[in-house]
């Protein structure tokens, strides 16, 4: 039975599901029923597969779909920039990248520290 599916937009946040951690869900429950993932790549094949078998896409949104998988898996793993980058592919505009990325442990991630050149030390010529 084919149905009409609604918005493809994927959610990053901590406490799906009881979880400690933070991780992805889509956000329509009744189009794309899949509890949350640690991995992009679960919830994105997830919305494609239903787009293809249960909902009446065409080759544009299938293609589009695929597009926006790529993007999110591009993306730094395990962060709302994965789920910017889904939802972007669809023109939908979200921010999760600015979610707080949080461990199984229920600790903050420290991003990765960035080198910056000290401008108070000269250099030789």
């Amino acid at each position: 039975m084919l149905r009409q599916a609604t918005t493809t937009t994927i959610e990053f946040a901590a406490g799906f599901d009881g979880r400690r951690e933070t991780s992805f869900q889509p956000k329509d429950k009744a189009s794309y029923n899949h509890g949350s993932a640690q991995n992009i790549n679960i919830i994105t094949r997830f919305i494609c597969d239903q787009l293809v078998n249960f909902c009446q896409a065409d080759q544009t949104a299938k293609d589009t779909c695929a597009k926006a998988s790529a993007a999110a898996a591009a993306a730094p793993n395990k962060t709302g920039a994965a789920a910017d980058a889904f939802n972007a592919g669809f023109g939908i505009t979200t921010n999760f990248a600015t979610v707080t990325q949080i461990d199984d442990q229920g600790r903050v991630v420290q991003a990765a520290r960035r080198s910056f050149a000290r401008p108070w030390k000269s250099r030789q010529l």
